[in-house]
């Protein structure tokens, strides 16, 4: 899915928003081959690396973007973030990296502090995230946002979002709505996918539906839409429109991992035929083989899905345990990965083998 166009920004965040980071990296390297060494998309590029497993990729391409003034800020961000994850952290190197990021603070430029705000976001971040956009935001009562102050509206929007509990954004509604309401956003394919999911999150899903038509409508190559719009279907119960929207992506993409999971997930909710389901979750675990090898936590996310609706059959089991052995392969140390094993042998009958995961 390569979109070569003006709003590729919203595909790469759309991807790293959803875990599939190997998809942003690749598409990443596509428009580098295009456009050339631009900042932000090298940015990306290394931020995919890192979060998809490769941190040693990662920081050294981070370390290349830093003499850029439109790219150091989020660059030392990112340098920060991946040297803490390491099993051994440099400390001095952490104490330096933080020192410069104070040095660099006053004096990055709008770009810059956007596209930190955007790391800051997609790592959970929040607090940095929204001091971040805030700063870029205008005063209020202005007339016009510019294109960056627009870009710092749409994350603040976004971090509203994301960051609400378990009572959902609703209770943040007219906040958000602040922030992507302008009218000059409405063809803004990241705003508007941000006023569906704040639309989704609080069941309003027919305002979430009109938004994602939107972005379809001014985009018709911008999948991540009709993806979308099928996994809005599904909280409606609307399983067969679910599986037109999926099967509009799979004509032109047969193998997209996001929708073949939407597929299985409904092939296993309708207590469809055994076989069927077997099929389709082969179909999506060759999906994930092939565009995210190395993602650990997408292995243990799928497996953890439908072994909660496998209704404890071996043959579905089967392919959830051996989905969370690669992800173990990757991550062998995970807890996470460890306790969610020993919880589906324990699914499967496997006492012995539960106790020893």
């Amino acid at each position: 899915m390569s979109s070569g166009r003006q709003d590729y920004k919203a595909l790469i965040n759309w991807y790293v928003r959803n875990g599939l980071y190997r998809h942003a990296y690749d598409e990443c390297s596509r428009l580098q081959a295009k456009r050339g060494a631009e900042s932000h998309i090298l940015f990306w590029k290394a931020v995919s690396a890192g979060l998809g497993g490769s941190s040693a990729e990662a920081i050294r391409d981070l370390h290349d973007l830093r003499p850029k003034r439109d790219a150091e800020l989020p660059a030392l961000m990112a340098l920060m973030h991946f040297h803490e994850k390491q099993q051994q952290i440099d400390h001095d190197e952490v104490d330096a990296l933080r020192t410069s990021l104070n040095l660099c603070e006053d004096s990055a430029n709008d770009a810059a502090v956007v596209m930190a705000a955007i790391f800051c976001l997609h790592v959970g971040d929040f607090d940095s995230a929204r001091r971040f956009s805030s700063r870029v935001l205008p005063d209020a009562g202005a007339n016009h946002l510019t294109p960056v102050q627009m870009q710092a509206s749409v994350v603040a929007g976004w971090v509203e979002i994301m960051s609400a509990g378990e009572g959902g954004p609703g209770a943040n509604g007219n906040t958000i709505m602040a922030y992507l309401g302008d009218s000059s956003l409405d063809r803004d394919l990241e705003a508007i996918m941000a006023r569906a999911r704040f639309h989704e999150a609080c069941k309003n899903y027919d305002a979430s539906l009109d938004q994602l038509n939107q972005a379809i409508a001014l985009q018709s190559w911008y999948v991540p839409a009709l993806l979308e719009k099928a996994k809005v279907m599904m909280s409606t119960k609307d399983w067969d429109q679910a599986l037109d929207m999926t099967s509009r992506v799979l004509n032109t993409e047969h193998d997209n991992l996001f929708a073949l999971r939407i597929v299985a997930f409904c092939t296993a909710t309708r207590q469809s035929s055994p076989t069927e389901l077997d099929d389709q979750l082969m179909r999506l675990i060759r999906s994930m083989d092939k565009y995210e090898p190395g993602n650990g936590l997408l292995y243990c996310n799928t497996a953890k899905l439908f072994a909660r609706l496998s209704g404890r059959k071996q043959d579905v089991l089967r392919h959830t345990t051996g989905l969370l052995e690669k992800a173990l392969r990757l991550e062998q140390d995970s807890s996470v990965f460890h306790t969610e094993m020993g919880y589906q042998q324990t699914l499967m009958g496997n006492l012995q083998a539960a106790m020893d995961s």
